[in-house]
């Protein structure tokens, strides 16, 4: 799926390239095409824009909105989204482990796979560590009322806390743009792979989570890893699946939904 800064990137090129357009007229509804592009177009100007939905699940809907389960967003609704958290620790979603709990939308809207995978290094929280527990420990952080407000900035942000990173990290994604989202035909998926610290970076560990979903990490995974459960990556592997994630969902969908089989595509390159 597109994590939050995608779709903030995404929305910002469409804003760019439609400015000053109106699209009017009747919505006509057409026969479901056999390939993935589905495209928008304007006579007057020659304009078109494309959905491309290589998982075929996709859907467009006229004045749409969020649905209703959708939690605040983790970029642009801080306040709200930090305390939709710390308000219902006792929901049954935090009984499962930190790496699973972070890609629920209805508390952590916006964080996908890469994100969640770079925040819980960086605070170095073993990924299958109880949610709930994790996340107890913020309840009680308080500061020093002494602190002044620099000071307070400054504590924030050289010791950020999981909730606080969960803004922090794809805030630095936007303000890094690119990832094929940008107006600019010089967009390069370069400085995204240089960024990423853990997501599908040689020498990281990984396994599937309750859902399947792979999960990157350093150190141990945590008491609530599945059991017998066992990944290995080639250095080439990791970077395919960084370049693919450099070029954005439709790269993401590739190579964590089915068209690339990691597994068969891991066991064939080790045997190069």
């Amino acid at each position: 799926m597109p994590e939050g800064p995608e779709l903030h990137l995404a929305s910002c090129y469409i804003n760019t390239v439609c400015a000053g357009l109106i699209f009017s007229g009747k919505v006509e509804k057409s026969e479901v095409s056999k390939n993935p592009e589905v495209l928008f177009e304007s006579d007057a100007p020659h304009r078109a824009l494309c959905f491309v939905d290589i998982r075929r699940f996709g859907r467009w809907e006229v004045h749409g909105t969020w649905q209703l389960d959708r939690g605040p967003c983790v970029m642009l609704e801080y306040e709200k989204f930090r305390e939709n958290v710390l308000r219902n620790l006792s929901d049954k979603a935090f009984n499962k482990p930190i790496c699973e709990a972070l890609l629920n939308q209805k508390f952590f809207n916006g964080i996908g796979n890469y994100l969640r995978a770079e925040i819980l290094y960086r605070l170095k929280i073993p990924p299958f560590e109880k949610a709930r527990t994790v996340l107890e420990a913020l309840q009680h952080r308080k500061q020093s009322p002494d602190l002044t407000l620099s000071k307070k900035v400054k504590l924030k942000r050289e010791n950020p806390d999981l909730l606080e990173l969960c803004h922090a990290v794809p805030m630095e994604v936007i303000h890094m743009g690119g990832k094929g989202y940008s107006p600019e035909p010089s967009d390069d998926a370069a400085a995204f792979e240089e960024w990423l610290q853990c997501y599908c970076v040689p020498g990281m560990r990984s396994l599937h989570d309750g859902n399947g979903r792979t999960i990157w990490f350093q150190g141990e995974p945590g008491p609530m890893a599945p059991k017998g459960e066992h990944q290995l990556y080639s250095s080439m592997l990791c970077r395919v699946l960084l370049l693919l994630v450099g070029l954005g969902e439709a790269g993401r969908s590739v190579a964590c939904c089915g068209i690339i089989k990691v597994k068969e595509t891991s066991d064939a390159l080790l045997k190069l």
